[in-house]
């Protein structure tokens, strides 16, 4: 427990003394994004984890420890992030809390030493590789979203050079399944395409 309120010291004091970000604690460890996550609730699984931890950064791996032989939580993890602050920020807000009334949870800056298996047998392959192909999953999906977030504010931008074609797009899309549609329109649209050019 003191380990928490180490932390929590380290943070107090620097507030006092107004220490800039460069010369803080936490840049003892900026040639790691990994953080340390003890004191975890038995029932939270590795997604879970990522839920919570996710609010401060882009996690890109996550090792729960289990019980090499029955794949129990040992109550304990690592997680990396992408970027370095993601660490600093979820060591401030999430060291002490308690996600589990009663249950303070100890984050901590760490450097990390993958987890040896200690055997084929070890439950905790079959859990790691499980919850790497999730995050694959889950990146990829992340991906395809930001892809069209991009194209939907490409085709803002067009709409803001030429209204006129946007509007006449627009409009061609939505007949597409009408060929009547399409007929009634059609000198409208080349009189409109004209004027656009």
């Amino acid at each position: 427990m003191n380990q928490i309120r180490k932390i929590e010291q380290l943070n107090e004091q620097e507030l006092k003394e107004g220490i800039s970000s460069g010369a803080s604690w936490h840049q003892d460890y900026r040639d790691t994004s990994y953080i340390f996550i003890g004191n975890l609730p038995g029932k939270m699984n590795e997604m879970d984890i990522l839920i919570v931890f996710s609010q401060y950064g882009v996690p890109t791996k996550v090792k729960l420890v289990r019980d090499k032989e029955t794949g129990e939580s040992m109550k304990f993890a690592f997680l990396k992030y992408e970027d370095f602050k993601s660490t600093i920020l979820a060591v401030d807000n999430l060291n002490g809390s308690e996600i589990v009334p009663g249950t303070r949870m100890r984050v901590d800056h760490v450097r990390y030493r993958p987890y040896k298996y200690s055997g084929d047998d070890d439950a905790n392959i079959e859990w790691d590789q499980a919850v790497e192909r999730e995050m694959e999953r889950d990146f990829s999906r992340e991906k395809d979203e930001k892809t069209e977030a991009v194209e939907m504010i490409t085709e803002k931008d067009e709409d803001l050079v030429d209204p006129m074609a946007g509007y006449v797009g627009e409009k061609e899309g939505k007949k597409s399944g009408s060929h009547h549609h399409h007929h009634h329109h059609h000198h409208h649209h080349r009189r409109k395409r004209e004027g656009a050019e």
